[in-house]
């Protein structure tokens, strides 16, 4: 009797052991897991960092092409660069965003511009300074503009505009000077404007523009627009 007391106490025992011991034993499973989870976890992010980290330093080697074509876009790449790296993507982003406007701004409001010249044997003109084959056609300045004009460049485009149209008539004074052509007794001198790559125009740039051909007009030069888009003549019509 006393045999089958002890034998039902330490199954009773047993039992209560287990009993107990199973959350412990669920407990320590489930840390284990996570923390094995936890290195997985962590050895995932390693890698798609260090993938992302392949693709920005293989974009190094576009820096020197960047410095030798264009060195705004360099300075915006260098500028999210670091910024990304300071704080976090989503501020790197808006950063590289506001220099970009900035850039664009920057662009426009130094208006390209350049007299250019006649090829001969073509139907081409070129910019004088970049084509050495192109030659001034005599009393007349053709002017090119490669950029929008609005309120910002309007100012330096139609001044260079002034500058460049001086400049030509000095030298066509001093070419009929050392070779008289009879083409060119009493004739004006004649002003084409080239804005074929103008695709917008301001009324601010419209109003200086119309200025500077009543100005033209003043000194004796006709002035001609030639390839504007469609719609720049009717703008003109609408101003008083």
């Amino acid at each position: 009797m006393f045999c089958l007391c002890l034998r039902s106490f330490v199954c009773f025992g047993v039992h209560m052991l287990l009993f107990h011991s199973l959350p412990l034993c669920l407990s320590v499973f489930i840390l284990v897991a996570l923390s094995l989870c936890v290195c997985v976890l962590q050895a995932v992010l390693a890698v798609v960092i260090v993938v992302n980290l392949q693709g920005i330093l293989a974009q190094f080697r576009e820096v020197p092409v960047l410095w030798a074509s264009d060195r705004l876009d360099l300075l915006v790449w260098v500028f999210t660069l670091i910024f990304t790296l300071i704080f976090n993507l989503d501020l790197g982003l808006a950063a590289a965003l506001a220099l970009s406007l900035i850039t664009v701004v920057y662009r426009t409001q130094l208006s390209h511009s350049a007299v250019l010249g006649h090829i001969p044997g073509t139907d081409c003109y070129r910019d004088l300074r970049l084509y050495a084959e192109a030659r001034p056609v005599p009393g007349v300045t053709v002017f090119s503009c490669s950029n929008p004009l609005y309120f910002a460049n309007a100012e330096l485009f139609f001044s260079s505009l002034r500058k460049s149209v001086q400049r030509v008539q000095l030298e066509n004074a001093a070419l009929i000077e050392n070779q008289p052509l009879p083409q060119m007794q009493g004739a004006r001198h004649c002003l084409v404007l080239e804005f074929s790559s103008v695709i917008f125009m301001d009324s601010m740039s419209i109003k200086a523009l119309c200025k500077v051909v009543e100005e033209m007009e003043e000194q004796g030069v006709s002035v001609f627009l030639a390839a504007c888009p469609g719609k720049f003549p009717s703008n003109f019509l609408l101003l008083p």
